[in-house]
């Protein structure tokens, strides 16, 4: 895709409708092969800064995302190659059978739905606070408060491990409206026991004996 020059004589990219298909081919495996690559490392790192600019507070113990908050982001990272691709394939299709490539317009706003996609990875967070747990759940950018008081029971889940033993896997918060908020038994929750044990006793939250999670 060489430069050309315009009208006023200043260098002007063709458009992708004029673009060479094989090159545009060339270019789309590179972006896709460094893409994939990327999506690796580059959720993690990118989630958690997001996160901590965007939502961090001190009055939260702890800001984390679940799992899904990475999965949606890669995904927004992988549409830019599958985009690519279909245009690729699109405009060998058309030029293949005579016809002019005129869907640029097109795949530039499917082009852009990466963005939104990335935006509900990033907006897909949960924090504890003194006033109870505020999810941010994976299909909206609205926040979901599940205060102290409305949570009657808590529900330890247990997974067997490779040696036979058995650890706690997740928590699962029932409120008294029967809502359930699953999260995962890490660090920052063995970090802040204590504070979760102040508040079970204070709002008389009952623990429920260990499940054992079936496979």
């Amino acid at each position: 895709m060489n430069a050309t020059k315009g009208v006023n004589g200043n260098l002007k990219l063709p458009s992708i409708k004029h673009a060479d298909t094989e090159k545009l081919t060339t270019i789309t495996i590179v972006t896709a092969i460094i893409i994939i690559i990327s999506c690796v490392f580059l959720p993690v790192v990118m989630i958690y800064i997001m996160q901590d600019v965007l939502f961090f507070s001190r009055s939260n113990w702890f800001l984390s995302a679940p799992t899904s908050a990475y999965f949606m982001f890669g995904f927004g990272m992988l549409w830019i190659p599958i985009i690519l691709t279909a245009l690729v394939i699109t405009k060998m299709v058309l030029e293949k059978s005579g016809k002019q490539f005129k869907l640029t317009w097109l795949f530039s706003l499917l082009m852009l739905v990466f963005i939104p996609i990335m935006g509900l990875g990033i907006y897909n967070y949960y924090y504890f606070d003194d006033d109870g747990i505020h999810y941010n759940h994976l299909s909206t950018y609205s926040e979901t408060s599940y205060y102290w008081n409305e949570i009657q029971e808590i529900q330890p889940i247990e997974v067997e491990n490779n040696n036979g033993t058995t650890s706690i896997h997740e928590y699962i918060f029932i409120t008294e409206n029967g809502d359930e908020i699953t999260i995962p038994y890490h660090n920052d929750i063995i970090t802040n026991r204590v504070r979760l044990n102040a508040v079970i006793d204070e709002y008389d939250i009952v623990m429920q004996d260990r499940i054992l999670k079936e496979d």
